[in-house]
């Protein structure tokens, strides 16, 4: 009854009967899962798979490293295709792809094959997450994006709150096997009908459009952004902050382990990160209204260098990591709304795929080569402050360069104007 009652109106929202509301849940509903079976996992399964099957961590990192990066260099292709043939054949494929992998994973016995599931994964993830369902929304909400945007992240962000628990309970109840076969589940009983039935094509104003007009508008789209100023000033703000977003990842305990705190303090600062991520998209929804998105933008990157400075500077007292990751949570949490709505604000929405998914894949390189070049640094240096002060320098740069973002889309939208007089 449950199961036709959720397909009458995955059809409905399909046939443009469904309401907006209706429409976005579904999807937060479906990249809550996916983020949480597709990338949260790893960290919950790793140990167990070292333990029962020999391997050392190095090893099982090293795969997951290789599926990150695949999500990189296929976020260019991937954005092409989305511009092509819409998010419903892309994220069904996604997700597809992802339960099968999760499937072989949780049957699996040799090394190449888990190097082969994280290969997997790394596609699916670049058809199925963020980067995906903001190409989606984009192009179905062209005048109401940036709040449907806001929406979908508050929810995706939520996984790891979710997820993580419920995997590592699952794992220590029916073991990690179990685990992978319920998540591949989870997809294919919500994520594969909401994105096979619940995503239309195109929004209403594309409609009718061939999927050979579609490419050639791509590629048209994309040749023009590379001769947009912005579109470079973005691909330098969003690396950067992929690249520090990686590092605090990997590197944020054992920084502040060296800072001489406490390991329940840093597990507890570290916790805060998620809820302060919700909280800032939470506070965008009910406020955002009162502000451009270029002063929410402005703010934004700028408490990233903030955070950086004040983990140089702060004492220590039990309560400042927690200061620390809060500002650095939040300011997380609008840029990743920035990610997806700076774009269509500065550029444009036409060929939004292909243009996000360039910018994509400098972002994951810098992102996939970060914790490397950082544990290098350290070795070097002897620790970790003369890490944190180039990373603050980078973070100032990346504020600066979302600074001349809007300064060039400012300039060039008064330009067409004057000419259009």
């Amino acid at each position: 009854m449950l199961v036709s009652t959720a397909l009458r109106r995955l059809q409905a929202i399909q046939s443009g009967a469904g309401s907006e509301l209706s429409f976005v849940g579904l999807l937060s509903l479906a990249q809550l899962i996916s983020w949480g079976a597709l990338y949260y996992t790893f960290a919950v399964v790793s140990v167990p798979i070292e333990r029962d099957l020999g391997w050392d961590k190095a090893t099982v990192n090293g795969a997951w490293s290789t599926g990150l990066l695949i999500t990189g260099l296929a976020a260019f292709p991937v954005g092409m295709l989305l511009d092509r043939l819409g998010g419903r054949i892309i994220m069904t494929g996604g997700t597809l792809v992802g339960a099968g992998c999760l499937l072989l994973w949780s049957s699996m016995e040799r090394l190449s094959m888990l190097y082969v599931v994280c290969i997997g994964l790394g596609i699916a993830m670049s058809g199925s997450l963020y980067e995906a369902g903001f190409t989606v929304l984009t192009r179905r909400f062209p005048m109401s994006y940036r709040d449907q945007i806001s929406r979908m992240t508050l929810v995706g962000g939520l996984a790891p709150t979710v997820f993580v628990p419920i995997s590592a309970w699952f794992v220590a109840w029916q073991g990690w096997r179990a685990t992978l076969l319920m998540l591949a589940i989870f997809l294919l009983a919500v994520c594969l009908p909401v994105h096979a039935l619940g995503l239309r094509e195109q929004s209403k104003d594309l409609e009718g459009k061939t999927q050979s007009h579609g490419a050639a508008t791509s590629t048209a789209a994309l040749k023009r952004a590379l001769l947009h100023p912005s579109f470079w000033a973005l691909l330098v703000t969003f690396s950067i902050h992929s690249t520090i977003a990686s590092v605090v990842v990997f590197h944020i305990m054992p920084l502040l382990q060296e800072r001489g705190f406490s390991e329940l303090t840093i597990t507890f600062a570290y916790s805060l990160i998620g809820p302060a991520q919700v909280g800032s998209r939470i506070a965008l929804l009910a406020t955002g209204r009162y502000f451009s998105m270029e002063t929410i933008g402005i703010v934004t990157v700028s408490a990233l260098p903030v955070s950086l400075l004040l983990l140089l500077v702060i004492p220590q007292i039990a309560i400042a990591p927690a200061l620390v990751l809060v500002l650095y949570g939040t300011a997380n949490g609008l840029i990743t709304i920035l990610r997806g709505t700076a774009i269509p604000d500065l550029i444009g929405s036409e060929g939004y795929g292909s243009i996000n998914g360039t910018i994509t894949l400098v972002a994951r390189m810098g992102a996939a080569a970060a914790p490397i070049a950082v544990a290098i640094g350290w070795d070097k240096f002897g620790g970790y402050e003369p890490i944190v002060w180039i990373l603050f320098v980078l973070a100032l740069i990346g504020a600066a360069s979302y600074g001349v973002a809007i300064y060039a889309a400012n300039g060039m939208k008064a330009e067409a104007q004057s000419r259009q007089r």
